[in-house]
């Protein structure tokens, strides 16, 4: 799945992905709007990505390798949850998930991850 997501009390938006050519054509999609809301909720965003897959019902998910690939050009607002991000993506009881963090700017002045 594809979970798009904004900020924290926004929903986010879930498409199905079956194999890497609709991959390609959903991250074709994206697009950068808006801006100047430095830092953005990074952490909360893993963690609701984590919590759809572990939401998934059937056994072919629940057995494969699943990956949560971070897009973003900001700093985490909410890095405190980062120990917590660990802590869920490496429990046992869980899919087995990588986290993948691809960053592209300079930051957010003030702000650390």
């Amino acid at each position: 799945s594809t979970v798009r997501f904004k900020v924290h009390n926004e929903q986010g938006i879930e498409q199905v992905v079956h194999g890497v050519a609709d991959l390609l054509i959903d991250v074709n999609g994206l697009y950068a709007h808006g801006g100047g809301d430095c830092p953005e909720y990074g952490m909360i965003a893993i963690l609701k990505a984590n919590e759809l897959l572990n939401g998934i019902q059937s056994e072919r998910a629940k057995d494969g390798q699943h990956h949560i690939i971070v897009l973003t050009d900001a700093s985490a607002k909410d890095d405190y949850l980062y120990q917590d991000v660990i802590e869920n993506i490496n429990d046992e009881s869980n899919v087995d998930v990588t986290v993948h963090f691809f960053f592209s700017g300079t930051g957010c002045p003030g702000f650390g991850n």
